[in-house]
């Protein structure tokens, strides 16, 4: 993941505000590194869950909207190349 972000970076000359990603990136190195650059992971946190503000629960819930479509949008994608080779 730090690859990708570093990539986006370079493509619009700086970092984005938020990732979006699935709990296997979650990886202590990885939210480390975002930490640092002021970076906000949105993905279901390690450990015990944390109390939330109402306006992170509506933060976290528009995020994951946002992840679901991005899923949709790359599954249909692969589908229609998979269509594509037949």
């Amino acid at each position: 993941m730090i690859g990708q972000v570093e990539s986006y970076r370079e493509r619009f000359g700086y970092y984005p505000e938020a990732v979006l990603g699935d709990q296997i990136y979650g990886t202590r190195e990885n939210r480390k590194y975002l930490k640092a650059k002021g970076i906000r992971y949105s993905v279901k946190a390690l450990g015990r869950p944390r109390k939330l503000s109402k306006e992170e629960k509506r933060l976290l819930s528009e995020e994951g909207r946002q992840r679901i479509l991005f899923k949709i949008y790359i599954g249909q994608k692969l589908k229609c190349n998979e269509l594509k080779r037949k």
